[in-house]
């Protein structure tokens, strides 16, 4: 089964009540928002088989994605103190000492 495309258009009349208490709606409106789904798309990707992704998940590897970034720059920086050459430098032979 495949997840619903965004460009995907469907006949949205028929609403469907689901009888729940404070703690269940509460929990599901946590995990809706979790995913960056309303609660109704939430409970109707779960209905039909679908597993919403975390929207955490997603904001998790970016941050490590930043990070990396982060550690390439520093590792450039450590191989200019220690006067090696420069990558992509015109001049090959320009090294700090």
């Amino acid at each position: 089964m495949t997840a619903p495309t965004a460009g995907e258009t469907r006949d949205r009349q028929r609403p469907l009540k689901v009888w729940v208490n404070a703690a269940e709606r509460a929990r599901i409106e946590a995990q809706a928002e979790a995913a960056g789904l309303s609660v109704s798309a939430y409970l109707r990707s779960v209905g039909l088989g679908y597993q919403p992704r975390s929207v955490v998940d997603l904001e998790a590897v970016e941050r490590l994605a930043k990070v990396n970034a982060d550690l390439g720059r520093l590792g450039g920086l450590l191989e200019l103190v220690r006067g090696r050459r420069i990558p992509g430098n015109a001049d090959q032979d320009a090294t700090l000492s």
